[in-house]
Parts: C-alpha cells; sequence; structure tokens
C-alpha cells in the first residue's frame, strides 16, 4: 500500500485521545483486524504482529487496480499500526514476544488449530510470555472451550452457524451471505468495547488500592453473531421458525420499483402504515382498518402488493421518499456504491477523506461517529508494509518511553456505580442502552405512555396472540429482549412539569442516549446544548440515521433497512436487511460511550457523540467503499463464492438443510477433494464453465445427498475443512457450543414468560455470570426512580402524577 511508518512513536496527533500511551500487541487475523485498528484510532500505539510470509489479509480482494497486490482489505483495516513479523507458533519466538510484552498494556490474539500462539492457554486465558499486568483477549470463532472449539471457521461459516446466513435468499436456491466480511468487522467493535471495559477494570482496581489481578477476556465470534439474530428472541418465546426472506415485499414494506429506480419504504406501526395510505391517495382497497395490523398485511400481501406497486410506479423515487419522510415513514432510494459515496450526507458531514494509497489519493470511510470533543484519529499511518519494523527496534522505543498512559486525574467509576437516561427506542438506541445495563450501569429508559416504543408492537407470528401488560400496552419477545435488564420510566415529554423532571434526571446522569431524529430533542427545548449547560460532564449519545449535521437527510426518519439501501448494500447483495446496521450503530453506539467515559476520566468533561447509521455503516464497508472510490468497480453479486478463497459455497445436504463450505488454500482444496472420495492424480484439471473443476460438484453433491447438514459438517471438519450446517434459530436456541459455554441464558418475564437471550458478550475472565433481568413493564419503576435518583418523597411524586408529568402503570393504556 502507502509508505509505513517503521518505529517512530505515535506522535502528538494522539495526545488526549481515550488511548493515548496504551501499547497494544495485535495478533490477530481477519477476525481481530478491525478491532485492532479502533484501538489505534482512539490512540493506542498499535502493534501488527504477521507471520513471517505476512497476513493472508494480504491476499483478501479487492486489491488496488488488476495486479492483484495491493489489498484494499489489509489497507484498510490495519492503517494506523506499526508492523512486525513473527512465527507466533515458534517456541524461539518467546523470548522476543516476552520482551514486546513487558511494556505492553494489551495483547490480542485469535488462536486456532491451524494458527496456533506459543504459550497460550484456552482454558485460562493465559499467555506464559505476558507479565501479569498486560490484559490478554483471545478471539476465536467459536470459543476456546466447549465441543466444537477445534472446529475451523471462516466469515461464511461463521454466518451459518449463527443462523444468519440462512434469513436472506432466493425462494428456490441456497440462502445468501452478507458480502465483504462485515459480521467480522461486527465482532471487532465488540473486541475494542472489552477492552476499553478491561482498561477500566485495571484502572479502578489501582485507585482502589486493590491486589494486582490477572485480567483477561475470551471472546466468542459465534456468541457474537448470535447476539445480533433477531429472529432467535421470538423463537424463545412462540417457538416460531421465520420463512427466508426473499427480497419481496411483506407486512413491513419492502423494496418497490418507481418510475426512475427503486425505493424503500418500511411499515412497522399502524401510524406509519395510516401515513404510507395517505402518500398513496388513500385507495379503496385498503381502506379497511384491518390493514393497519400487521398480521392482516401479511396474510393479504399478495392484495396489497398489486394495488401500490403501480401506484408508485408512476412516481419518481425522489418524489415517493420527499413525500415519505413529510409523513413520517422511513424511507430510502436504493443507491448504488456511487450514489452512497457522492450523496449529501455522508459528503456534506465530512465523512469520507482522501488518503494516499501507492501514490493516489483515494477517498475513504471516515470516523464510525462525530463527537464534540476529539476521540479519534484516522489514517495517521498508512498499513504497514513488508518486511516491517525490527520487533527489537519495537522493544526497545517502548522501554524507553515508560511510563505509559497518563493516569486518569478524575475518579474512575465502576460501570455499576453508572446512572443511564435511555430514549433508546427501537433496535439500535435500545440495545446500546441493555449493553451498558449488562455491564452493571442503572439504566433507566424513558417512555412516553401515549406513545411507547414501536418495538413493543412488533407483530407476533401468525397465529400467536398479542401479549398485554396488565395496563393493556402491548410487549413482545423483541422488546423484551433489547430492554433487558433496565428500569422503566415512562414521561409525557409533551408537559412542561415532565420537561423539569428530565432535567432533573439529567443533573444525575452520567450518560444520555437517544435515538431520535435530532429535531425531536430540540422541538422538546432540551438538546444538547440546554443538556450541557445543566450537566457539563454529561455524555450523550445520539443515534439517528443521517447524523445532526450536513443537509435536510438529518430529520429522516430511518431504519436499518433504509440505510442498508442508502449505502449501497442492498444494491450490492439484492436483499435489504431491516436490522443488520441497527446491531452496527449499537456496536458504535457503546464502543462510543465507553471511550467518551474513559476521556472524561482525563478531561473531566462532558461529550457530545453524533453516531450517524450511514456513517457507522461506511465504517464497515471500507474495502467495498476503496473498491469503487479507488478503481471504480461496483460490488458484483457473486452470491456464496468469496473472493480470495479457493472455492466455496452453500449447497443442500439429504433430507433437508443447506451446508456451507469454504476451501480458503490449496490445502483446504486438496482435504476437501480427498474427505469426498473425489481425489485426483494430478492437479491440472480440466475446468467447466463455472471455472470449477470438471466433475467435482457433481460429485460433492452425490456426497452430501446420504448426509445431513451437521453430519456433513463433522466429517469435513474431521478433514481440516471449514463448514458448518446452515443453521435456523431454532438450531441456534439449541446449539451445544452455545448451551455449553452458558451463552445463552433464559430470563423470566411476568407477561411474556421465559424470554432466552445470548448472554452479554463484554465478559472478563472470572468475573461471575451477570444474568440480566427481564424488560420492565411501562413506568413500573417511576417511584423508585424519582426516589433514588432525585430523594423526592410520596407527596412529590404524587404531585408530579396527578399534573400527568409521569405515568404509572396501574393507569390504564389508551393507545393503540
Amino acid at each position: 500500500m502507502v509508505k509505513s511508518m517503521e518505529v517512530a512513536a505515535v506522535g502528538d496527533r494522539t495526545a488526549g485521545l481515550p488511548l493515548d500511551g496504551i501499547r497494544v500487541l495485535d495478533a490477530t487475523d481477519r477476525l481481530g483486524a478491525y478491532g485492532g485498528r479502533l484501538l489505534a484510532d482512539f490512540g493506542a500505539d498499535v502493534v501488527k504482529i504477521e507471520p513471517i510470509a505476512g497476513a493472508t489479509l494480504r491476499t483478501q480482494p479487492p486489491f488496488l487496480g488488476d495486479a492483484g497486490e495491493d489489498s484494499l482489505a489489509f489497507g484498510y483495516f490495519e492503517a494506523n499500526k506499526t508492523g512486525i513479523r513473527l512465527d507466533l507458533a515458534a517456541s524461539s519466538s518467546r523470548e522476543t514476544l516476552k520482551r514486546l510484552a513487558e511494556n505492553c498494556d494489551v495483547i490480542l490474539v485469535t488462536p486456532s488449530t491451524e494458527n496456533p500462539v506459543v504459550g497460550f492457554d484456552p482454558v485460562e486465558t493465559l499467555l506464559d510470555w505476558a507479565p501479569p499486568g498486560a490484559i490478554v483477549v483471545a478471539i476465536t470463532p467459536l470459543g476456546s472451550t466447549g465441543p466444537l472449539r477445534g472446529w475451523r471457521a471462516t466469515h461464511l461459516v461463521s454466518c451459518a452457524m449463527a443462523g444468519l446466513l440462512g434469513q436472506q435468499g432466493p425462494p428456490i436456491g441456497p440462502p445468501q451471505v452478507i458480502p465483504g466480511e462485515q459480521m467480522y468487522a461486527r465482532v471487532g467493535i465488540d473486541v475494542a468495547t472489552t477492552i476499553f471495559v478491561a482498561l477500566r477494570e485495571r484502572e479502578r482496581s489501582r485507585r482502589a488500592g486493590l491486589p494486582a489481578r490477572r485480567i483477561a477476556a475470551e471472546l466468542s465470534a459465534h456468541q457474537i453473531l448470535g447476539s445480533t439474530n433477531f429472529d432467535l428472541l421470538t423463537y424463545a418465546h412462540s417457538s416460531h421458525i421465520p420463512e427466508r426472506f426473499t427480497g419481496e415485499v411483506n407486512e413491513y414494506g419492502g423494496v418497490w420499483d418507481c418510475a426512475d429506480g427503486e425505493v424503500i419504504l418500511i411499515t412497522t406501526t399502524a401510524r406509519q402504515w395510516n401515513a404510507l395510505l395517505g402518500l398513496l391517495g388513500r385507495p379503496a382497497g385498503l381502506a379497511a382498518p384491518e390493514f393497519a395490523e400487521a398480521s392482516v398485511r401479511r396474510a393479504r400481501c399478495d392484495e396489497l402488493t398489486r394495488i401500490v406497486r403501480p401506484l408508485l410506479g408512476a412516481m419518481t423515487c425522489a418524489e415517493v421518499v420527499s413525500r415519505a419522510q413529510e409523513a413520517g415513514v422511513p424511507s430510502s432510494i436504493v443507491s448504488s456504491m456511487a450514489d452512497y459515496t457522492s450523496d449529501d450526507p455522508p459528503s456534506s458531514r465530512g465523512f469520507f477523506v482522501d488518503i494516499d494509497v501507492a501514490g493516489r489519493l483515494v477517498r475513504a470511510p471516515g470516523a464510525p461517529f462525530r463527537s464534540s470533543a476529539k476521540l479519534l484519529d484516522l489514517y495517521r499511518s498508512a498499513a504497514p508494509a513488508l518486511p516491517g519494523a525490527s520487533p527489537a527496534a519495537v522493544a526497545e522505543r517502548w522501554r524507553e518511553t515508560s511510563p505509559r498512559a497518563a493516569a486518569p486525574t478524575h475518579p474512575v467509576a465502576p460501570f455499576s456505580g453508572m446512572r443511564v437516561l435511555s430514549f433508546g427506542a427501537a433496535l439500535a438506541g435500545a440495545q446500546a442502552a441493555a449493553v451498558l445495563a449488562d455491564l452493571g450501569a442503572d439504566v433507566v429508559k424513558i417512555e412516553n405512555p401515549n406513545q411507547p416504543d414501536a418495538l413493543r408492537f412488533v407483530a407476533p407470528p401468525a397465529g400467536t396472540p398479542v401479549v398485554r401488560e396488565p395496563s393493556g400496552v402491548p410487549t413482545s419477545p423483541n422488546f423484551g429482549s433489547f430492554n433487558r435488564s433496565v428500569r422503566s420510566l415512562a414521561l409525557d415529554m409533551t408537559n412542561p412539569e415532565a420537561i423539569a423532571l428530565f432535567l432533573n434526571l439529567v443533573r444525575e446522569a452520567d450518560v444520555l442516549i437517544d435515538s431520535f431524529s435530532p429535531r425531536v430533542l430540540q422541538g422538546w427545548g432540551v438538546g444538547h446544548e440546554r443538556l450541557a449547560e445543566v450537566n457539563p460532564q454529561l455524555i450523550h449519545v445520539s443515534i439517528s440515521g443521517y447524523g445532526h449535521t450536513g443537509s435536510s437527510k438529518a430529520h429522516h426518519v430511518a431504519y436499518g433497512g433504509t440505510v442498508c439501501s442508502f449505502v449501497g448494500l442492498t444494491r450490492a447483495w439484492g436483499y435489504a436487511n431491516l436490522v443488520h446496521f441497527d446491531y452496527v450503530a449499537q456496536g458504535h453506539a457503546v464502543l462510543g460511550a465507553v471511550a467518551a467515559l474513559a476521556a472524561r476520566d482525563r478531561s473531566g468533561e462532558g461529550i457530545f457523540i453524533d453516531l450517524a447509521m450511514i456513517d457507522a455503516a461506511g465504517s464497515i464497508m471500507g474495502p467495498m467503499v476503496l473498491d469503487w472510490t479507488a478503481n471504480g468497480r461496483e460490488p458484483v453479486r457473486s452470491g456464496n463464492r468469496v473472493a480470495g478463497s479457493v472455492w466455496s459455497d452453500v449447497l443442500p445436504c439429504g433430507g433437508s438443510g443447506w451446508i456451507a463450505i469454504e476451501a480458503e488454500t490449496d490445502a483446504d482444496w486438496w482435504a476437501l477433494t480427498g474427505a469426498v472420495g473425489w481425489a485426483t492424480d494430478t492437479r491440472v484439471v480440466e475446468r467447466d464453465a463455472d471455472g470449477e473443476p470438471a466433475g467435482f460438484r457433481a460429485a460433492l453433491q452425490a456426497w452430501l445427498d446420504d448426509r445431513s447438514p451437521f453430519q456433513a459438517a463433522r466429517l469435513l471438519q474431521g478433514a481440516g475443512v471449514p463448514a458448518a450446517p446452515v443453521q435456523n434459530v431454532e438450531d441456534v436456541f439449541r446449539d451445544p457450543q452455545l448451551r455449553s459455554r452458558g451463552e445463552i441464558v433464559e430470563v423470566d418475564h411476568p407477561d411474556l414468560g421465559v424470554c432466552g437471550m445470548i448472554a452479554p458478550v463484554h465478559r472478563l475472565v472470572g468475573d461471575p455470570p451477570r444474568r440480566p433481568r427481564g424488560a420492565p413493564r411501562l413506568g413500573s419503576d417511576g417511584d423508585s426512580v424519582l426516589e433514588q435518583w432525585l430523594r423526592l418523597g410520596h407527596s412529590e411524586r404524587d404531585g408530579l402524577r396527578a399534573s400527568g408529568a409521569f405515568w404509572m402503570p396501574d393507569q390504564q393504556y389508551k393507545g393503540d
């Protein structure tokens, strides 16, 4: 790629950043690359350890130009790091690693059967060459323990195991994996967050004068990806296995043809459905009030589509989106990568930055969020070039520049002492708040009793009744999971006394999360400027579709599906995933919050984080974006053919079900052909029209026809080939690997019954399991919150209640 720094110190550009002075040894493969990059962007001095032959990510397409030499994926995910080369499996490397680790704060490893790390103990998450004060974080595809711990996995195989691959695809044929290895980037977000948690625990212990404890974390991509499986929540409650999303319009909307292109429209609530009818001129065929129920739209989807299609087809995309947004309907044009990189925003937000790639200026994705104080510094240096720096020189630099990180000058509170207010609605905001609750914070979710969180109204599967709380307000398994462990306060923010009450709560809070469009808080008179006046130390994380700055789109309503279409992924993939970028935004929101808290520990000042989902999306799509900006290549739908691997696909097995198989290397290919009995005496074979060895696919399919997906995967894994059954939500719910590691927990809820969900991810080795609490009923904690946070007595609370400022569940819900 570009010229790299040798062993120069990180420099003044990192001064004041949350991880300035923190040293990181990054000995990870593709699974940890984005996590290491994020740590470097937050100011850490990250040293990338590559194998002697170079990292496998260097061979990952897309490449700059047609020469196939400079990987844009490597250049993007390994920027801001110094590079060295070592044989991590060799005993002879132990002393060099020990010298590097002597002055190191964090060590990241991705140990596996094919790429072992010398001195690594998978049971205890120990490195025998790491000093006691270093934080060790091990990231593996399936976990270091459990019955499937030895299985190999790639991005394709991991998505199959987590139930994500099987969620979308054509009506007939194999399901289709998300392109660009984005889910491994999603793992990297949680890696970086876990390291902030670990560093906070280390500093808190030091401040408290506690005996030094060994701090380590063992993260499983399987658990992290499973936590983003939206369908798992419904199955755990109703045993419903949803049908594959085929890209067709469903009860919640979808992609529609217009006169000059495609748009996506989403109607998850009755209010949005009614607004869409207004946009369409209230056609008589859809006038029946029962169409407001998602279950009715599901049953009569073909009829609905026949009426709506010609009405939208007569309008332009811009006309539809403009009118839909004015009516409050989440919507977007289905963009190409060219559209996304030139649209306003993200261009008006300054998201894209010009970087030097092999002597050329190329537009690259910028930070996943903006902040009022500097938290990130991107592209200080290019990804390291081979042969890399001298390990001895790096070790000497670190030795000579001790002490390391500057100590915080303000109190370092544990998460268990933090107070968080959340206007986090729907998925991204609610889940971000719930993760902070998982970490021990006292999180108070604020809902409007007249217009509660839309997640409460997610339609249950056909034949399953709507669940209601005693007050009459509906709830759902999705609401129950995304609002686990929080407390509930119902405030009518149109009431001046509720506004005053909210501002008093803000004075006591450490963090505020909202997922409104910018005009909502401003309309209540409590925009960030006002909140910062009330509490100058407040960390305010605001999640919106298009951010607080830029064009008029700043006020557009956005859901994960509209973001998917806006940033070009729907066109590249063929499917408008409704939740993928919600989880990406949620992960970056939690990361931003913990990074801002670390910065506040040093400065004592609050920080406003403006997280636009379109920016967070672009941050994990870096290689796809760079392929367009550097090469002018739009993404090509390649199905399950993984670029850079020798062979990959998803195929049916005997009886029913699918299996994902990926031969990354020539050795994998020969192991695969040998396992299925198609070994050949020569490596020069005739190829068919698809570029495959003639006869191989038929032989493989015949072998699979006699075996179940799990049986075939076990046999291929035994031969050393990455393979996994394409699991559905039921498979994931009873997955032996997740169950054996305690990564699925079941929580009691007074109205929903038992809610199954993925266990909290950001847990340190040795910490007791933190069992989530069931989601609260609307307003159920009003009295206790006002008493504990504001010390209000019975008479004061009764007066506020009488004024309508806040609502308790013994009142009757009047919505729907």
